[in-house]
């Protein structure tokens, strides 16, 4: 089954975490939790849930490269109560992790024709963050901020967002303390992707930092 492209500008609404999903239905929601455009932010500033469950209800809608499946979302209070609970759609990438709302996944899947997967290897329960392109050759990194496409002869330099210290001199001393103190681990620092496996390297590194 395919679904029809659309024209989307990649920005800060590509990926959103579990808390910040696009609703689509709402069982029970608070209409000062609702922004403009339909999406809801939950928030745990005065500690009002414990613990969230979410459960698949219903069949998925399954498309080339993802399906779109319908969630649960329970917040429950220490006492077992409901805090809130509302029903949202969800994307996902035959791979298991999680690609964001339906327009996110029609722009990776369809109009960029990226396949896309976790950078941790780990599928199910991620967030999907790099991704093959299999058209241009290029692995693609992102996150709600940006998206960065690496191919055979990809360069990065010291300042690209990509780009991961190789030593301990290379550490910026504004950084110092997240890099060598903190015991972040160094990467290649500048170098050219010879391989495509060089340019996952690098689309991880982007998703990483953009993180």
């Amino acid at each position: 089954m395919k679904e029809k492209g659309i024209e989307l500008d990649i920005g800060t609404e590509m990926i959103r975490d579990r808390r910040n999903r696009v609703v689509i239905d709402r069982v029970e929601l608070r209409k000062s939790e609702l922004e403009n455009d339909g999406t809801a932010t939950v928030e745990n500033e005065d500690n009002e849930w414990d613990k969230e469950e979410v459960k698949e209800i219903g069949d998925r809608e399954v498309y080339d490269g993802y399906s779109i499946a319908r969630e649960l979302v329970t917040y429950l209070k220490k006492d077992g109560s409901v805090a809130e609970q509302f029903q949202m759609k969800s994307a996902f990438a035959d791979s298991g992790c999680y690609l964001g709302d339906r327009e996110i996944a029609k722009l990776i899947v369809v109009k960029l024709g990226i396949v896309p997967e976790s950078r941790t290897g780990k599928q199910k329960g991620e967030v999907c963050n790099i991704g093959f392109c299999e058209k241009e050759q290029n692995w693609y990194g992102w996150s709600h901020r940006a998206r960065g496409g690496f191919g055979i002869g990809s360069k990065v330099t010291i300042g690209d967002v990509a780009y991961l210290p190789g030593v301990e001199s290379d550490v910026p001393e504004d950084e110092h303390a997240d890099w060598i103190l903190a015991g972040k681990p160094l990467g290649r620092g500048e170098w050219e992707a010879k391989t495509l496996e060089d340019a996952k390297e690098m689309a991880c590194d982007y998703a990483k930092s953009i993180a």
